[in-house]
């Protein structure tokens, strides 16, 4: 997940360069490092079962964002761990 982060901030930085408007890009990956870093806030406590829950709220969100980020990057190509993170939250 951090490396999909670090490739969709290079695409973002590349299109910054063109001159092209990256503000709502810009916008939605911030919201991703920002549940990121609620969910590394979890890996150093002992979880509740209300942890639990907002851990799984947080990584859909962040997978949702993504999502967001990619379509309108227009970016197809997912990585393998994509892939079977997406079939797991659909069997959800």
């Amino acid at each position: 997940l951090a490396l999909t982060i670090k490739n969709l901030e290079t695409r973002i930085k590349r299109l910054e360069a063109k001159k092209q408007n990256t503000e709502e890009l810009r916008g939605i990956l911030n919201e991703v490092k920002d549940h990121m870093a609620e969910l590394r806030a979890y890996t150093n406590k002992k979880l509740t079962t209300d942890d639990v829950e907002l851990v799984i709220e947080d990584l859909k969100a962040v997978y949702n964002l993504v999502d967001q980020l990619n379509d309108l990057l227009k970016l197809s190509a997912q990585s393998a761990l994509e892939k079977e993170l997406l079939r797991v939250k659909r069997a959800d």
